[in-house]
């Protein structure tokens, strides 16, 4: 008989105990089916059956307890859960709060990286090797809710794929690809690529956002009437910078961290 550790309930009373509150908590015309595993450390299944709504608790032999819900044309039956829960008394409530609404669980992170582990065809021991990982870290892992962003480029490495994260807001958007920041904002003539690991051994933010009054005044300004129309691989070096509004004529090449200030460069009339 598996238990569940922390609170010395075996699995299929825990089964049963769901079962009981929901059945306490959900309309009659709601069924409420347990299925026991295959084996001793299997999982056990809980399938909850409404009108055009479903969902799936799961209990396996570690005693985590998972929930997939929805519509039945989006419900997924099974072993495969959206969200994992430690409160049993919690998971009733979200069962009960789904149901109501006739809502979906939402896939966790960690959920998707399994399956995707799966579409690309890359077990748990080799994805454990290439992180250099044990086998059952990785299954812990996809268990979770939460995935850490650094965590999460590891393991999309490994799996050769491309980690993409936008962030975004009505004055522009901000994409983090695998070590490199691209940042798009309304208004601006170019787009400002900087690599995150390279700002790691550039000067402080504060010495470039405040630079020395008398150095700047030391370099020419330049305007729209002393400066020719930039033309493609001009545009192309001045979004390379790491600020997109100031540029300094001696950028010709790679900026060492002690490199001189550079003078704005103004692309509208005067």
């Amino acid at each position: 008989m598996t238990m569940i550790p922390g609170n010395s309930i075996p699995s299929s009373r825990m089964v049963a105990l769901l079962r009981d509150a929901l059945r306490a908590r959900l309309p009659v015309s709601v069924t409420l089916q347990a299925d026991p595993p295959f084996s001793e450390d299997g999982v056990h299944i809980l399938d909850i059956a409404a009108v055009d709504w479903s969902a799936t608790v799961t209990v396996n032999a570690h005693g985590r307890l998972g929930l997939a819900a929805g519509p039945d044309d989006e419900a997924v039956f099974g072993e495969l859960v959206d969200e994992h829960w430690g409160d049993w008394r919690g998971l009733v409530e979200r069962v009960v709060t789904l149901h109501d609404e006739k809502g979906s669980t939402a896939p966790s992170v960690a959920g998707l990286l399994a399956s995707l582990r799966d579409v690309v065809g890359v077990s748990q021991r080799v994805l454990a090797r290439r992180l250099g990982v044990t086998q059952p870290a990785v299954s812990a892992q996809e268990s979770r809710g939460n995935v850490g962003v650094d965590t999460l480029g590891r393991i999309a490495r490994s799996l050769n794929c491309l980690l993409s994260i936008s962030v975004d807001h009505p004055a522009g958007r901000l994409l983090v690809r695998d070590g490199e920041g691209l940042l798009r904002q309304d208004g601006m003539r170019a787009s400002v690529v900087r690599s995150l690991e390279a700002a790691s051994v550039c000067r402080p933010p504060s010495m470039i956002a405040t630079p020395r009054p008398d150095r700047l005044r030391s370099l020419p300004r330049l305007t729209v009437q002393s400066a020719s129309v930039p033309g493609n691989e001009e545009v192309l070096d001045v979004s390379r910078l790491h600020d997109p509004d100031v540029r300094s004529p001696l950028d010709a090449g790679p900026r060492s961290p002690h490199s001189p200030c550079r003078a704005p460069l103004e692309l509208g009339a005067a």
